[in-house]
């Protein structure tokens, strides 16, 4: 006997999902872009939708109307029961704030900041001053100091959580977190204290963003 469905979790699943997804999309007029697979876009006369699917989670922008109703119609014939919302507040944990006066759209991940700053600001031997600048003037300079006493595991935890925050929402932390990232396995205490006082930047920047 053949399984028709795969089970939610599988490693397997989520490709099996998205080639299920693509068909799917592909029959009702979507097209992958070239650039990403993972980002679809359909043209009708003069209007446009845009999918961006990251496995079940999707996110439309659109010129009409009627494409949003189109889609949700096909999702609902096709898969029964699925959970919509007309006015996205988040997207894959991104925060998505308009400001309808100056038709601006902010992007933030305030839960991941939070998160990591409760989990480090404790670490850090920068005193609760206010920290204005991801880094110092000394980033790039060499010191000699003692090896890094905290362990590798936890310095490349705390440098892939600001990475993720780094490319999705903070660019202006990326260029010193990507430098702290190349030193991950020869990291001394001084690298470790500059990640902290990335920690302290956020927790000063947090309600500027």
């Amino acid at each position: 006997m053949l399984l028709d469905k795969f089970l939610y979790g599988l490693k397997q699943s989520p490709l099996k999902f998205q080639l299920h997804l693509d068909k799917i999309l592909r029959s009702i007029g979507y097209q992958p872009t070239i650039n990403d697979p993972c980002v679809y876009i359909k043209h009708q006369q003069q209007d446009f939708s845009i999918l961006s699917v990251h496995v079940d989670d999707i996110l439309q922008v659109t010129t009409n109307d009627a494409l949003v109703t189109d889609l949700h119609q096909q999702f609902v014939k096709e898969f029964q029961s699925i959970t919509y919302h007309e006015q996205a507040t988040s997207y894959l944990g991104i925060n998505i704030q308009r400001e309808g006066n100056s038709k601006q759209i902010f992007l933030s991940q305030n839960k991941l900041v939070n998160q990591i700053i409760k989990e480090y600001s404790n670490d850090s031997v920068l005193d609760q001053r206010r920290i204005t600048m991801p880094a110092g003037m000394d980033l790039f300079q060499y010191q000699s100091s003692k090896p890094n006493s905290i362990t590798k595991t936890k310095y490349l935890s705390l440098l892939m959580s600001l990475m993720f925050l780094a490319r999705m929402t903070r660019p202006d932390i990326l260029l010193t977190v990507s430098y702290l990232a190349t030193k991950v396995n020869t990291s001394s205490m001084e690298d470790w204290n500059r990640a902290l006082r990335v920690v302290h930047y956020l927790k000063t920047t947090t309600r500027f963003i």
